[in-house]
């Protein structure tokens, strides 16, 4: 079962091509803002915002594999092993990716309900959530196969989580703090959820014979329609001037995507309970297997299957920061802040960094980040404004993205036009 080199051909492929070409339109995504959201009083009429994103990170898969999982590529036994030797012997091991597209248009012009304190906001956008935990004997298993494999080797607590959706929607703007809640309608283009408990491969001496335990389920849709499922989600954005030492700066509480979606009734689940031997089996075993109508794997397995209506919480996005103020006569200031997802693998991150406003119009920063899917990772950005426009390009993996070392890729961008 092993290969001196394993073609990947791209798994996330067709999402990050869609953000890569969202360069020339688009942007944003998670630690949502490390091209930081600055608090900007200035009087405005009208903002329209794009913004896209897409990142890979794990805490013990190289740069170099992550990049050829985006791209395709082919990745060799050497870069398995150097991967293997990173994971974790006690714990689980992560591996995440995370996509996302949205728009907002702002209106402070309007006034609405008749209230000259409220303006309306108008959100649209796309997010695709992946997340993975799994022990070091479950990762050596299935990338190495079984014949390097130790007799018992210990699957439990795989999980392997996955869901992507579409939001529209309307909300309120407090005109004097610039805070906004929007009420989000949620399609889900599609959905799995795999979660082994308990799992056990055990394997003789002479690697030809092999015992597997199996308790745990599948749930997800794979119908053809294009919703899988509808609900609701909650956008905020939450600003706050906080007096330190005299001095006033500015705390944004910052939620996106918190809510649930009921799954359409061509949802399922599998539920396996099972102790399975495979010992091999010869063509003529696999010619009367086919040949028997009555036979099915699945009840040989005993896998048992159910179709029903369930209901699912959103992957939400939360992040409590401090960040930059654009009427600052400061040239350096710091931010900082925390923020997590609302789903497996991705672990509470803590991040600072320093913008530096070089010019009136050109600022740039960098940042460190610990937690998410991964350990330490350093980023940076640049933003530059001209007019009524201005545009930002930033990575939360610096040495990824550009030197391909390191534990990951990501590639932020925003675009923004305001009218005064």
């Amino acid at each position: 079962m092993t290969a001196g080199i394993h073609n990947f051909k791209g798994l996330m492929k067709p999402y990050f091509w869609l953000v890569t070409l969202s360069l020339v339109f688009q942007p944003n995504l998670l630690a949502q803002q490390t091209i930081p959201v600055a608090h900007d009083s200035t009087k405005i009429l009208r903002e329209f915002v794009l913004h896209g994103s897409g990142q890979i990170q794990s805490n013990h898969l190289t740069s170099a594999i992550s990049r050829k999982i985006l791209f395709g590529g082919m990745i060799t036994d050497e870069e398995i092993r150097k991967s293997t030797n990173n994971l974790r012997e006690s714990g689980l091991n992560r591996t995440g990716a995370v996509v996302n597209i949205d728009m907002v248009y702002t209106d402070y012009d309007a006034n609405l309900f008749g209230k000259k304190q409220f303006g309306y906001v108008l959100t649209a956008g796309h997010q695709t959530y992946f997340g993975s935990t799994y022990q070091d004997q479950a990762f050596q298993l299935f990338a190495q196969g079984n014949a390097n494999a130790p007799q018992l080797n210990d699957l439990t607590d795989t999980r392997f989580y996955q869901m992507s959706h579409h939001k529209l929607g309307f909300g309120i703007l407090d005109k004097k703090t610039r805070s906004s809640f929007s009420l989000n309608f949620i399609g889900v283009a599609g959905y799995q959820d795999f979660d082994l408990m308990n799992g056990v491969f055990n394997q003789n001496s002479n690697k030809d014979t092999i015992d597997l335990v199996l308790i745990g389920s599948l749930t997800g849709n794979n119908s053809a329609q294009f919703l899988k499922g509808l609900g609701l989600g909650l956008d905020v954005d939450l600003r706050m001037p906080v007096q330190i030492n005299k001095k006033e700066i500015y705390v944004q509480v910052l939620a996106q995507n918190l809510g649930f979606v009921r799954m359409n009734k061509n949802s399922f689940n599998y539920n396996m309970d099972t102790t399975y031997r495979f010992s091999g089996f010869d063509l003529q075993q696999v010619q009367n297997v086919s040949n028997n109508p009555d036979f099915s794997l699945v009840d040989s397995l005993n896998i048992t299957r159910n179709e029903a209506v369930n209901y699912q919480w959103l992957p939400g996005f939360v992040q409590v920061a401090k960040i930059v103020n654009r009427n600052s006569l400061q040239k350096l200031q710091a931010f900082y802040g925390m923020n997590l997802y609302t789903h497996i693998a991705y672990i509470p991150q803590v991040f600072a960094g320093s913008h530096w406003q070089a010019t009136k119009n050109i600022s740039f920063g960098l940042h460190g980040h610990l937690g998410g899917f991964g350990n330490a990772r350093l980023g940076g950005y640049a933003e530059m404004r001209h007019g009524n426009f201005s545009v930002g390009l930033s990575s939360q993996d610096l040495l990824g993205t550009l030197a391909n070392i390191g534990f990951g890729h990501s590639l932020l961008f925003r675009l923004s036009w305001q009218q005064k």
